[in-house]
């Protein structure tokens, strides 16, 4: 085992739930709950107590993993979940949950493999969902379910695989023997979070680049965070509001993203993020998926540069 500081995990374990209230935070992120804006079911002050929540569960994770435990997903999404409706009571952080507890495990196997090491972190993500079992499913339905999230209807089609409101899910998901990455799979055709999992966080590895230049060239963390949403947003279909609103709506709004994207770093940037946030609210368009993407991209970003970087425009000033 390598030698390391068992505070090691804590440090990286924050820096992951952190990722979740620096999201919440940047405004005005057009269509999402912001520190001046919010949702009556997705209020900000629930996204920064449920990130303070998450941390535990990822700490715990992590120092399993470090301890050479088995520990699977599906284990730490119910983990984070659980206490976040219990508290809280609003699901804010359901697919935040999914895409960052991956990461959890991944860094308690490198702290005790190889050391503290960025790339390490991500190279292990894959197998650790690839390793995931039937029972990682059954711990991960039961997040959903207690999440309630609204786009999930008991009458969608899914196909072979089990409804997750199906009331026998626990037997029937023992009995086709789906692992949680047979699912997620299975998902990953309509959700870019589950397709993000899946694929070893692409998406978010190429978007953390983008906010490292943003950061560079603005010097200003809040504005290179609502950049690096709009880069997102003009990139990707939103699954959330594909789902809601149907495919047409959902290109539309990636392609109102490119046009604002233009004013990056140029007067009205302002303005004409803020008049985007406000044509998605006043039509219901929230493009909550990639959000969630946009929390990865933070948190592969925090745990490569760490927090310096965040408050170097305000200490600079």
């Amino acid at each position: 085992m390598t030698s390391i500081r068992f505070d090691s995990l804590e440090y990286y374990s924050t820096l992951l739930s952190y990722s979740i209230a620096l999201e919440a935070s940047a405004y005005p992120k057009p269509g999402n709950t912001h520190r001046l804006s919010e949702y009556p079911d997705k209020p900000y002050l629930a996204f920064i107590l449920n990130s303070m929540v998450f941390q535990r569960a990822f700490e715990e994770a992590a120092r399993k993993a470090y301890m050479g435990q088995r520990v699977g997903v599906g284990e730490v999404v119910y983990n984070a979940v659980s206490p976040m409706m219990r508290y809280s009571g609003f699901n804010t952080s359901l697919g935040q949950a999914l895409l960052l507890a991956p990461l959890a495990i991944s860094i308690g196997r490198c702290l005790r493999e190889a050391g503290e090491a960025y790339g390490c972190f991500v190279e292990y993500y894959t197998s650790v969902v690839e390793e995931t079992s039937v029972e990682d499913s059954i711990l991960f339905y039961k997040s959903v379910r207690l999440a309630a999230p609204s786009y999930l209807k008991i009458g969608d089609e899914t196909g072979d695989f089990v409804n997750v409101w199906d009331p026998e899910f626990e037997a029937k998901l023992r009995a086709k023997r789906h692992r949680l990455v047979d699912v997620l799979r299975f998902s990953s055709e309509r959700d870019i979070v589950a397709s993000e999992v899946v694929s070893g966080l692409s998406r978010s590895k190429r978007y953390m680049g983008e906010l490292e230049n943003y950061l560079s060239v603005l010097r200003d963390w809040n504005k290179a965070v609502v950049a690096t949403f709009l880069e997102i947003m003009g990139n990707e279909i939103d699954t959330l509001i594909a789902r809601r609103h149907g495919l047409d709506t959902a290109v539309e709004v990636s392609r109102r993203a490119r046009l604002v994207k233009e004013f990056i770093g140029r007067p009205g940037f302002e303005s004409e993020v803020r008049a985007l946030d406000q044509y998605l609210r006043e039509r219901g368009l929230n493009p909550g998926s990639l959000a969630d993407i946009l929390t990865s991209t933070i948190a592969l970003f925090l745990l490569k540069n760490g927090l310096k970087p965040v408050f170097a425009g305000i200490t600079e000033s």
